[in-house]
């Protein structure tokens, strides 16, 4: 069951890098895209270097959620260029006609946490939508505490 694999990536998300990256690595090709995007960050979080292969080749798959988590993975992992591409296709989402759309792509923004992404951030600051508004703050502020650091 996808929810026990779920489960067991949280439970190895809490061991040491050595033992439970190479058990993290073989979920990337789970069935499951909650699987493998689980497994995607817990390698980043716990700064798997081994993985970056295999995440970079995730940053292509066809589930873009999947896609995106490998490339916060390998940002987390010091290489920010896989982000970087995504940003002005997830900036270009941000001006959409639909709100639903566009709070999303300000969520996705905001998870890249790239100085590059304020442009697309700041006239969100003005949206018609709040949900929209409050996510581009908080993306805007998260950028500025990680620019203080």
């Amino acid at each position: 069951e996808p929810k026990v694999r779920e489960e067991s990536i949280e439970w190895l998300a809490n061991m040491p890098s050595d033992k439970a990256g190479p058990v993290l690595m073989k979920m990337l090709v789970d069935t499951d895209a909650r699987v493998i995007r689980k497994s995607i960050d817990a390698l980043g979080d716990m700064k798997f270097e081994m993985a970056k292969p295999e995440l970079a080749a995730l940053t292509r798959h066809q589930d873009e959620n999947v896609a995106v988590e490998a490339a916060i993975a390998l940002r987390k992992l010091g290489d920010p260029s896989a982000a970087e591409a995504m940003v002005p296709i997830w900036g270009a989402k941000s001006t959409s006609a639909d709100s639903g759309e566009r709070h999303n792509a300000v969520r996705r923004l905001r998870s890249f946490r790239l100085e590059s992404t304020r442009v697309y951030l700041e006239p969100r600051l003005t949206d018609e939508s709040g949900r929209v508004r409050d996510e581009a703050k908080k993306a805007i502020a998260q950028l500025d505490k990680d620019l203080a650091k």
